[in-house]
């Protein structure tokens, strides 16, 4: 009789790995890679993974990026820190552009990578594991993009807004890209209000919100649904005055 182990013993051993081990393993074996990106993985691995929290540091310096990780205190009278663990940099060369956080991964909007060529990229990294992807090439001009992601079908969605003169306008094509659907390519959407956007943002329970001023020159927050992919606004109070 063949020894064998079951799918879920090898999830409950895996899944208590550190993400960087994690990210090794998946180089195994195609089997074992299948196994790691199984969806019963990846619930149980980050239900461990909100049990013992991290706060993730991300060092800017002479045009480098560095990430660490150090164990999150659950006693907030504690204030002893424990030692950082270096995880992955990003050389030198990478723009100055600003970059979006959402569910454990960081999104550039535009970075340069040596092994590359010379042209910024738009870039989505794990810091934890050390692992990045370049996104497809759009070829618009100006912009502004952002990561958002949707915790009810566990996808991140990357969302792009044509900005010519750094306006989004409701008469352009703007555009979308679902990481994990198996189809890496970047789909139009139409946004039913101009407006111009700004960097300033957040993504909390599968909705991305990012300051803006609207067409009458008032401050507003746009809303992206990053379930449905639609896009509203809400009025602020102009805090300039």
């Amino acid at each position: 009789m063949k020894n064998w182990i079951p799918n879920d013993l090898i999830y409950e051993i895996l899944s208590k790995l550190p993400a960087k081990s994690v990210a090794r393993c998946r180089c195994v074996s195609k089997q074992w890679r299948s196994i790691l990106r199984h969806q019963v993985f990846t619930e149980l691995f980050l239900a461990r993974s909100k049990a013992r929290p991290r706060l993730l540091i991300g060092v800017q310096q002479d045009g480098e990026w560095r990430f660490y990780s150090t164990p999150q205190s659950q006693n907030p009278c504690e204030n002893r820190m424990s030692p950082a663990d270096f995880h992955m940099k990003f050389s030198k060369g990478i723009s100055n552009y600003s970059c979006s956080y959402a569910s454990g991964l960081i999104y550039f909007d535009g970075m340069c990578i040596r092994k590359e060529d010379e042209d910024a990229k738009h870039v989505l990294c794990d810091p934890l594991t050390g692992k990045y992807v370049i996104l497809p090439e759009l070829r618009v001009g100006d912009s502004y993009s952002y990561l958002g992601f949707d915790p009810v079908d566990k996808e991140f969605k990357v969302l792009f807004m044509t900005t010519p003169d750094y306006i989004a306008s409701k008469d352009l094509d703007h555009y979308i890209l679902t990481l994990g659907t198996g189809e890496f390519k970047w789909r139009t959407i139409q946004c039913p209000f101009t407006h111009k956007p700004m960097w300033t943002r957040i993504c909390i329970n599968g909705v991305l919100y990012y300051s803006a001023m609207n067409s009458d020159g008032n401050y507003v927050i746009v809303c992206f649904d990053v379930i449905s992919s639609s896009l509203t606004q809400n009025a602020v109070l102009d805090l300039m005055d």
